[in-house]
């Protein structure tokens, strides 16, 4: 799923949630006594928050990981999405001396 869909789904299910717990008592759906208490606020909280996570996920630029090492060229396929590595080259392994105590 695209970082972007994925946003929109988790923006969704938080504004769900805020307009849940702001309408509970209106619609008939309270929680504890009536009135807006201490449940409707903690629901509307977590609702927020999941919406702004999913704000984040939507429109936030995705960054790149992964520093190159000094001998490494940065543009040589080198690119690391945290511990897993995409892209990645392989160096050819140095060529072992001969021994010449024969």
């Amino acid at each position: 799923m695209k970082r972007t869909v994925l946003g929109g789904v988790v923006m969704a299910v938080g504004a769900v949630v805020v307009l849940f717990f702001l309408l509970a008592d209106p619609i008939g759906v309270t929680i504890g006594d009536s009135g807006f208490g201490w449940e409707e606020m903690l629901g509307v909280i977590v609702g927020a928050g999941t919406l702004f996570v999913g704000l984040a996920l939507a429109f936030a630029e995705p960054r790149e990981t992964g520093t190159p090492l000094p001998h490494e060229d940065p543009h040589d396929g080198w690119r690391s999405s945290g511990a897993q590595y995409t892209a990645r080259r392989r160096r050819p392994s140095p060529v072992p001396a001969e021994d010449d105590a024969s």
